[in-house]
């Protein structure tokens, strides 16, 4: 594999060590949270084959390191990332958006720093494109009204580290009764207090899926978890939860369940910069 060069760098820049720092478990609010983020997202997805996991992930965190250094350098903002990756070989990034317009208005550099860019970050692509089986880019759009957070849900890497991802496309007809169904589903996690946290994001350009994004602390927590359709049997009852539960998958053509965790080298995230930018109510 060949080594890119970074000689036309600033070598001061290198001196720093690239960490993350994460920041201590923190005691549980005294009343339910209410979260909020970027309501639009770009996310980069990248297929990688076990094999090459290793060097993948070495040689995305360098060019993440190098990009972000020669901003630093030059004093300019750096836009954080945040990275899950997949049991699977899947690594999604994702990267708040504040509208549709934002994706026809590119950054502007100073010409110096995308010369920098050009020699010090660009080559590693190539070297990186070499060791994917697949990628591509999807924008999805957070839903609010139907994220739920409990009470001990706290927005770093430190508590909430594993991620389960469930996907569902919707049947075009079922669009009315799915929406009606997954605001009892979230009714249902509220009434129940159910512990473990949830971020729901729509694929508006891309697969078009729903995605139910868990987030626990253990794995433990995820795997011990209760069904979603024992969550509504606990919260309407066995008739109705049931009954429920058929509407809620006859919308439905296709589902994809994924476990994941949040990647903290790929993540440029400092002790001051919660997951996914979240801010707690």
């Amino acid at each position: 594999m060949n080594e890119i060069h970074t000689s036309g760098l600033n070598k001061t820049v290198f001196s720093v060590l690239f960490m993350v720092c994460l920041p201590s478990l923190m005691m549980a609010q005294p009343k339910p949270s209410a979260i909020q983020l970027a309501k639009l997202w770009t996310v980069h997805i990248d297929n990688v084959s076990q094999s090459n996991s290793r060097a993948f992930e070495r040689l995305d965190s360098a060019q993440a390191f190098v990009h972000d250094s020669i901003l630093r350098m030059y004093h300019l903002p750096v836009n954080p990332t945040y990275c899950i990756q997949t049991t699977d070989g899947r690594y999604f990034t994702f990267r708040a958006r504040n509208s549709f317009g934002d994706l026809d208005q590119p950054t502007k550099y100073p010409d110096e720093v995308k010369k920098l860019f050009a020699e010090n970050v660009n080559p590693y692509s190539d070297t990186i494109h070499t060791l994917l089986l697949d990628h591509h880019n999807e924008i999805w759009k957070w839903d609010s009204s139907s994220s739920y957070v409990p009470e001990t849900f706290q927005p770093n890497v430190a508590s909430m580290r594993f991620i389960h991802i469930h996907s569902e496309w919707v049947k075009p007809p079922m669009d009315a009764l799915y929406d009606s169904v997954t605001t009892l589903f979230h009714g249902a996690l509220l009434k129940e207090k159910y512990p473990i946290s949830c971020i729901v994001l729509f694929s508006v350009y891309g697969t078009g899926a729903n995605h139910f994004v868990w987030h626990a602390r253990t794995r433990e927590e995820l795997t011990q978890a209760k069904s979603s359709q024992q969550i509504l049997i606990d919260a309407y009852g066995e008739q109705e939860g049931i009954s429920l539960w058929k509407k809620w998958n006859d919308c439905l053509y296709k589902i994809e369940d994924v476990n994941a965790v949040i990647n903290t080298s790929i993540t440029d995230l400092g002790p001051d910069m919660p997951w996914f930018g979240i801010t707690v109510q």
